[in-house]
């Protein structure tokens, strides 16, 4: 699993975000969480490439490792990365990758359209506008994701006390995603936008066996696929 953190591109680090991994380990799952530089200091359009790198590493590290199938994970900035990262992967470049393993995404309340954040204070380092917000969404090209991935599955969650924003843009993601074509499901869990990460840290979390189940099934899928 990799896993990309929150804070609107501005804030936090890989240090604090680790929260998954003690029940993914139990499970048999490796986790590779991922850090990136902070806006100002980098633009969103770099910040992308850098998540790009580090998924591509990933992948080649599970490939070498023997992993079965690698699943997408962010919350928030980090839900908005990883889905924006595989939407626009250039072709060649992931032909000559192991991102076949990629078999899954699982996104906790991201963010799937920019453009609402252009006339608020979020902005002020990100310094987007209505055009390059735009094109930084990953709602923007959700057909470009079922074309480079067509079998890919995807778990879109919000929390039930998440904002309404939140909560909206998720569920618009995952019915344009379904509409698409992609295997994609939405769920709101018992949560508010912080602890809805916060207690992946809990086995007994209603969304840490979500999320192992999702793993269980996209490794399923891959051995059929195998067999």
């Amino acid at each position: 699993m990799v896993y990309v953190h929150g804070g609107y591109w501005q804030e936090l680090n890989k240090d604090l975000s680790a929260y998954p991994v003690k029940p993914l380990y139990s499970a048999g799952i490796v986790s590779v969480i991922v850090g990136y530089d902070l806006a100002p200091q980098v633009s969103v359009e770099e910040i992308v490439e850098e998540v790009r790198a580090a998924v591509g590493w990933a992948c080649r590290l599970a490939k070498g490792r023997g992993s079965g199938c690698v699943v997408l994970s962010g919350w928030s900035a980090g839900a908005h990365l990883v889905t924006q990262v595989l939407s626009t992967w250039p072709t060649a470049k992931a032909e000559e990758t192991a991102l076949d393993l990629v078999k899954g995404v699982v996104t906790f309340s991201g963010v799937f359209d920019l453009r609402p954040l252009v006339g608020t204070y979020v902005n002020d380092p990100l310094r987007l506008t209505e055009s390059s917000a735009w094109t930084l969404s990953p709602l923007r090209v959700v057909g470009d994701l079922k074309k480079t991935w067509p079998f890919l599955r995807l778990l879109v969650t919000a929390g039930q006390h998440d904002s309404p924003e939140f909560k909206r843009q998720s569920l618009q993601y995952s019915q344009v995603c379904g509409v698409s074509g992609l295997q994609a499901e939405y769920v709101e869990v018992e949560a508010d936008h912080f602890n809805i990460v916060e207690d992946l840290s809990k086995e007994d979390f209603s969304l840490t066996q979500r999320v192992l189940a999702f793993f269980r099934r996209c490794r399923q899928e891959e051995e059929a696929e195998e067999a």
